[in-house]
This record gives structure tokens, C-alpha cells and sequence, in this order.
């Protein structure tokens, strides 16, 4: 597997950081570098699942402005550039520039079986900064439902208004920015709590005000990614390189070049009690990115020119390449069985957190 740099976290973001790698993307490749065995799947506690049967509402209309409202009532449409995003977290997503913009979608994640599997092998970092939440008042496994990803800000949406963000680590200040918005700021990060319903954080307090701009409406907010899935965005391509796995001799001209080519991957996750099932495709790049990220996924498939464990070798054999010119893709199938294999003992053994 390509060895990297581990990027640094302020520590608010711990834990949004460990929920996104366990419900996202991040889990399902992840464990593929991971030696497995046999374990049998985990049945979620009565807590969660109470909390989880709670109908989800459906999502909004778009809102539109005042006057794009004046001419609807008259019976004309609406301009484009005059409806506003359907809700505050697709304000936030609404910067295209931005190099990744991920969205997984926690609520729905939890309910399935792989998910209550995955969970009960959670580093012991990461249940420790679920027990701190905890103390403060939040419980992440109900109250939190949406963590998204714009650049490098992250972007929490769920029920937070009953924490005390100013008592974590007892190192941040708070002041009300406006109306609907406290922004905290210490320890080296910035994180802004908007009507109790999202929490916007960054090491850098502009970088968390500019987010926080789309979401007031105070300035423009573009088209949030489209949803495909439980857990759906855009990467840099060289990010794959952070999860696949591939001998680093190889990864590493292979990145470099779908660097310089400013190549995208779209990707999705489904999950349901089956299993997991995991799609990307070349979003942004030519032929030349598309021919080095075919062989990236080819080599990964080929035991990424080192030995692999047998379930994982077992398990990537799954992966599909789909390539025809610049259009480039691959589907990862992962079952229930097979997840548990590879996380080990932990998934049949561990406790639910």
C-alpha cells in the first residue's frame, strides 16, 4: 500500500475525522489492506436501533429568493441563478472549485449491517473521542446524520446545540458572529456551531467564515455534488493512492502523474444488510489520466505487485475495471462475510461502541 504523509486534524476534527474513515469511503478500502479472519456479523444495540427507526423527513424544495418568489406567484419561472440551495449543508457543498467535496450520509450508513459490523472494530482512539462527545452531551451514533467535506473544511450536520464546544479541551473562546452563529476559536482551529444544526470547522477561522458565508446567503452558493448513494463526492484522483493497494514504487509515478494531469474521481457508496458496493469513474482528465488510473486499478487487482493476505487477494479479484478511451471506472463489490474477514477477530469479538 502507498505510504503518505498522514495529514494533520485540529483536534475538534478527531472525531468527525474517525466517523468519516469508518462510514465512508475510507472504511471500505481501508480494510483491504488489513490481515483478516472469518467473524460473524454484530447485531446493533436497542439504542441505536430505536434511534434509527425514527422516519428521516424528505428532503426540501429548493427555497427560492424574494424575487424569484414575487414571480412565481405570477406564474413565471424562476431564473436559475435566483434559487437558493434546498437546504444550509448544500449551500455549503456549493463550491465546485473546491480539489474534494465528500458527503456521507451517517444516518443512513448506521442502519445497515456493515456499518454495525465495521463498528465494532473502532480504533481505541476513536471510542475515547466518542466517550468525550459523549460527555459533553452528544451522542454521534443518533444525533449525528450528515459529514461532508469542502477542501479541507469539514462540515457536521445533525443536533449540536445542546454541547458545550467551549468546555472541549477548555482551550476555546467563543463570541456570537451573528443571529444564528457562535464561532469558536483555540488550539490551533476554528469551528462555527449554526442554529444547533451544523458545525463548520477548519484550522483557519476565513476558511470556516467562507463556508459559513454560503450557508447565510451572504455569498453565492454553486451546485452541490450530485447524490449517488450513501456516501458520494469528488477527489483529487491521487487521493485513491491513501487506500489502494499498491506497491509504492508504483504508486508513486502513477499519483504524480494524475497530479499533473489535475485529474478527478466521482465515486459512491451503497450499502444495504448485503454488503457494500463501491463505484468510481475518471471525472476530470484525459486519456492520459485515464490510462494511469486503469493501471492503477489493474495493478491493485493483480495483488498490487506485492503479496497480499488470501481474503484480501480474494476480495480485490471482485473489482471491475471498466476502460474505453478517457472513460474509466471501477466497481468494488464488498459482502458482509468478506468485510468481516477482513477487519478480523474485532468484528466478531469486539464490542458495539
Amino acid at each position: 500500500m502507498a505510504q503518505t504523509q498522514p495529514r494533520t486534524l485540529s483536534k475538534p476534527l478527531a472525531l468527525c475525522a474517525g466517523l468519516l474513515i469508518l462510514v465512508g469511503t475510507g472504511l471500505t478500502l481501508w480494510v483491504l489492506a488489513d490481515t483478516p479472519r472469518p467473524a460473524a456479523a454484530a447485531t446493533p444495540t436497542p439504542a441505536v436501533e430505536a434511534a434509527l427507526a425514527t422516519p428521516r423527513p424528505p428532503p426540501p424544495l429548493p427555497r427560492l429568493g424574494p424575487a424569484a418568489a414575487r414571480r412565481a406567484q405570477a406564474g413565471d419561472a424562476p431564473r436559475p441563478s435566483e434559487v437558493r440551495p434546498a437546504t444550509p449543508l448544500a449551500a455549503a457543498l456549493g463550491d465546485p472549485s473546491a480539489p474534494r467535496r465528500l458527503v456521507v450520509d451517517v444516518a443512513a450508513l448506521l442502519r445497515t449491517q456493515p456499518i454495525q459490523v465495521a463498528l465494532r472494530c473502532l480504533p481505541r482512539m476513536d471510542r475515547r473521542a466518542l466517550e468525550n462527545m459523549r460527555a459533553l452531551g452528544f451522542e454521534p451514533l443518533t444525533d449525528l446524520n450528515t459529514v461532508a467535506v469542502i477542501g479541507e473544511v469539514a462540515v457536521l450536520e445533525g443536533r449540536f446545540d445542546a454541547i458545550d464546544w467551549a468546555a472541549l479541551d477548555g482551550a476555546f473562546e467563543g463570541e456570537r458572529i451573528s443571529p444564528n452563529t457562535l464561532l469558536y476559536q483555540g488550539d490551533g482551529a476554528a469551528f462555527a456551531l449554526w442554529k444547533g444544526q451544523l458545525v463548520i470547522a477548519h484550522r483557519d477561522r476565513e476558511a470556516v467564515l467562507a463556508v459559513l458565508a454560503r450557508v447565510e446567503g451572504d455569498d453565492p452558493s454553486g451546485p452541490a455534488p450530485t447524490p449517488r448513494g450513501m456516501a458520494y463526492g469528488q477527489i483529487p484522483a491521487e487521493d485513491l493512492f491513501e487506500v489502494l493497494p499498491i506497491d509504492r514504487q508504483v504508486a508513486r509515478p502513477l499519483a504524480a502523474l494524475l497530479t499533473d494531469e489535475g485529474a478527478g474521481l466521482a465515486f459512491s457508496v451503497d450499502a444495504d444488510d448485503d454488503g457494500l458496493t463501491i463505484d468510481a469513474h475518471l471525472a476530470e482528465g484525459g486519456p492520459i489520466a485515464a490510462q494511469a488510473l486503469a493501471s492503477a486499478f489493474e495493478t491493485a487487482k493483480a495483488g498490487g505487485l506485492r503479496g497480499v493476505p488470501a481474503p484480501m487477494g480474494e476480495a480485490i479479484q471482485a473489482l471491475s475495471v471498466r476502460a474505453q478511451g478517457a472513460a474509466v471506472g471501477a466497481r468494488l463489490p464488498l459482502s458482509v462475510h468478506t468485510l468481516a474477514a477482513l477487519l478480523g477477530d474485532c468484528a466478531r469479538t469486539g464490542e458495539l461502541p
